[in-house]
């Protein structure tokens, strides 16, 4: 399979998240079912059982537990990996018949991944049993019920951490500023999301409760004093399902982007057909002549075939001066406006592509700069000054060689190969260690037909003499494989995440109503009628579960523009299409986020009434 390489490196990177997530969320469900069985744990202790004789119960329900989610996991997964596998296929458009096998040693690995997880799960039951009292364990599932305090300094670290991780985000300027970068803003997201989601909460709730012209109202008083408490059972949990709700976004609209501008992204990367890159002309020259008789064999047409030499320098441009561009450059705002590709030209390779007949001095240059025109008369390249004789509106070379992403592109025509070297002296880059001169294809026919000319003509190459070749034909089967690849992980880890947050917002639901019930019944017995306090619950709960998904969406906006520079790396720069993706992941998120609220919201009322 083209591109097979890039896929299992994709896969192998899914199944670390997909183990690390686990890892996490196995332990949250069991802490808190946990805390609702110590109720019925700290019962055992009163009707006479030891604490050993408990520690057995929790030996006995794990074992029981862990054979039933290996076998039910692994035959379930069998199944539906029969059936994700070919999704995959017809993701990747792949034809050929590949059959999905069933592997015994990923069975190993799966039971030697999650045993050691279960049994730590049995040893962190043992310890919190172990440590309490009975009449502890009895209160354990009401613990929780003081006033919270409000943590100034947690509150401040959360805004400073988002603030932080926003600003990091927003003053990305290049693509390689992105992928340093990313990280860090993540983990400063998420470290203010909890602070905030936990501390800060707290804190403008306490701030509205001291205003006691506000506080003071049946609704208010009602309203800010159940959100205190709900905030503080449920912080924690809320900020996770708004970190998965994020995941879930930036993953699913990344991977659906690159998808759907894979074409795009091609003709970006590979602005002809063919590319060449070959020392000497006269191979070039040769290239070329094979070109036109393999073409003839296939069945396709050369519509544009195009030969000149140029010579590319990344540069930085200060003032009038165009100085190289050193490895140790730190690349910041200020840096990235100035960074330029070079592209040093002759004369008669413009003439002949160009059809026009420019003459130049050694001191002269025409000049052609992307994306805009520049005024200057006077230029420096390697230490050498030249008068710019014109600014050229139009360049056909650069149309097929500028696939720069970071900076700006600028041509000079010179007078002739000699003027090169010198310049090439003067930034101590000795000509013979590129492959300057170029042959560029664009071929006319049938698909196949162009992909078998350019297997034919990459396996003409001369032998003893290095030659770059670069076919956007060839590229497309791996490049399918590798976004598709990008867009099946995305899915399966959106959908991984999108599970854990139904079943964080089902266990919230639950907890909620159990901790609403006796509130119900309180609200009812000083005079409040069923459909109020029904009215009241319901904003209460409507305003905790709706908050993540809220808070998501601000994160997303936030991460647009550091995610566009990361998409640039892979030569998607439509932005347009990057907004579309967004937006659409996001209403289909909102509404699935809509769906399972409503579902889960059952539960938790048929619990209160």
């Amino acid at each position: 399979m083209p591109g097979a390489s890039s896929l299992s490196s994709l896969f192998s990177m899914g199944m670390g998240i997909v183990a690390i997530f686990s890892v996490i969320f196995l332990f949250y469900t069991n802490n808190f079912l946990i805390k609702r069985r110590k109720n019925e744990l700290g019962l055992y202790s009163v009707l006479g059982m030891e604490k050993k004789h408990i520690g057995k119960i929790l030996l006995y329900e794990t074992i029981m537990i862990t054979i039933i989610s290996l076998v039910l996991g692994i035959s379930v997964g069998t199944l539906l990996g029969k059936l994700l596998f070919r999704v995959l296929l017809n993701i990747l458009a792949f034809t050929t018949v590949v059959d999905f096998v069933f592997s015994w040693e990923f069975v190993s690995v799966t039971c030697m991944f999650y045993i050691p997880i279960f049994i730590l799960l049995l040893l962190n039951n043992i310890f919190q049993v172990g440590r309490s009292d009975p009449a502890m364990l009895l209160q354990g599932s009401k613990q929780g019920e003081r006033e919270p305090k409000a943590s100034w300094v947690l509150t401040l670290i959360g805004v400073a951490s988002l603030g932080a991780g926003y600003k990091i985000a927003l003053d990305i300027v290049s693509p390689l500023q992105a992928l340093s970068a990313f990280f860090i803003a993540v983990i400063l997201v998420i470290i203010g999301t909890y602070a905030l989601f936990i501390s800060g909460s707290i804190t403008v709730l306490k701030l509205l409760k001291k205003k006691k012209k506000f506080y003071y109202k049946p609704k208010n008083f009602i309203a800010v004093s159940g959100m205190i408490y709900r905030m503080k059972q449920n912080a924690a949990g809320l900020a996770s399902i708004c970190i998965l709700s994020t995941m879930v976004l930036v993953t699913v609209t990344t991977t659906v982007s690159l998808y759907v501008g894979t074409d795009a992204m091609l003709e970006s990367r590979f602005p002809v057909d063919i590319s060449v890159g070959v020392e000497k002309k006269a191979t070039a020259d040769q290239l070329a002549a094979k070109a036109i008789a393999l073409a003839k064999r296939h069945h396709v047409r050369i519509t544009k075939l195009m030969q000149f030499y140029s010579v590319p320098v990344s540069v930085l441009k200060e003032g009038n001066s165009y100085q190289m561009l050193q490895m140790d450059t730190p690349v910041n705002k200020e840096t990235y406006e100035k960074i330029n590709s070079l592209y040093l030209i002759p004369l008669e390779d413009v003439n002949r592509t160009e059809s026009k007949n420019f003459e130049l001095k050694d001191n002269e240059i025409l000049f052609y700069t992307v994306p805009e025109s520049t005024s200057e008369k006077e230029i420096e390249m390697g230490g050498i000054h030249f008068h710019v004789k014109q600014q050229l509106n139009t360049l056909e070379i650069a149309q097929v060689i500028d696939t720069d992403i970071v900076g700006g592109s600028c041509y000079a025509v010179v007078k002739d190969r000699q003027i090169i070297r010198q310049i090439l002296t003067g930034y101590q880059m000795p000509e013979y260690e590129r492959l300057n001169n170029n042959l560029m294809l664009n071929l006319d026919g049938d698909y196949q037909n162009r992909l078998a000319f350019a297997k034919d003509f990459v396996n003409s190459r001369p032998e003893n003499e290095a030659v770059q070749y670069e076919s956007r034909d060839m590229q497309k089967d791996e490049w399918n494989i590798m976004y598709g690849g990008f867009l099946y992980i995305g899915i399966f880890l959106g959908s991984l995440f999108l599970m854990a947050t139904v079943l964080i917002i089902y266990y919230k639901q639950i907890s909620e109503g159990y901790e609403d019930r006796r509130r119900f019944e309180i609200m009812q017995q000083v005079g409040m009628d069923k459909r109020e306090v029904r009215k009241t619950i319901s904003k209460q709960i409507l305003m905790v579960f709706f908050l993540p998904l809220l808070t998501a969406g601000i994160h997303l906006c936030f991460a647009f523009n550091i995610l566009s520079k990361l998409l640039a790396i892979f030569n998607l720069v439509d932005t347009a299409l990057i907004i579309w993706c967004m937006l659409i992941t996001s209403l289909i998120f909102a509404g699935v986020y809509i769906i399972i609220y409503s579902l889960t919201a059952r539960t938790y009322y048929r619990i209160v009434e």
